[in-house]
């Protein structure tokens, strides 16, 4: 199923919460009051990360104090997959530790992802939300939602 909108909503003063619509059914979601689930397209989720991405580093180079790293065998050190992968693995696999990724130094913004669900935890410039929200979205709807931000948030990020 294709994502048919992005969602997002004012976890505290500070922190956006930012997903798309529909998302697999998990009980973390539901358990936050989320109702819109279905099957995610993928190679769409893919994409729109990918925009993220690009709209984040425009206030400046990304890192990570923490990278994830792919580890191939046994018998090889293991390397640090590009952020985009980073981003898409700690989306797609709720076996990875929290993501945390930085733009600008010091941090203009912060995303942080975590537990395999495709939600993006943002800490943003002052008024750098509406174009964003217009970059990712790409002419998708959007639209604002209130949810039960502990059932959702990572450990890492409790308000």
């Amino acid at each position: 199923m294709s994502i048919e909108r992005l969602h997002w909503g004012a976890a505290s003063p500070h922190l956006i919460a930012l997903w798309p619509a529909p998302v697999h059914h998990e009980a973390c979601f539901a358990s936050a009051g989320f109702t819109d689930f279905g099957e995610t397209d993928d190679a769409e989720l893919d994409a729109l990360t990918g925009r993220l991405l690009l709209a984040l580093e425009k206030l400046g180079p990304a890192w990570t104090p923490r990278p994830l790293e792919r580890r191939r065998s046994l018998l090889r050190a293991p390397t640090v997959m590009p952020l985009l992968q980073q981003l898409l693995a700690s989306i797609h696999w709720d076996n990875l530790p929290p993501l945390t990724v930085h733009f600008g130094d010091p941090p203009l913004a912060t995303v942080n992802t975590a537990d395999g669900h495709a939600l993006f935890w943002l800490t943003l410039p002052v008024g750098y939300l509406p174009g964003l929200l217009t970059e990712v979205a790409a002419g998708l709807p959007v639209s604002e939602l209130e949810l039960k931000w502990t059932q959702l948030m990572p450990y890492t990020l409790v308000v």
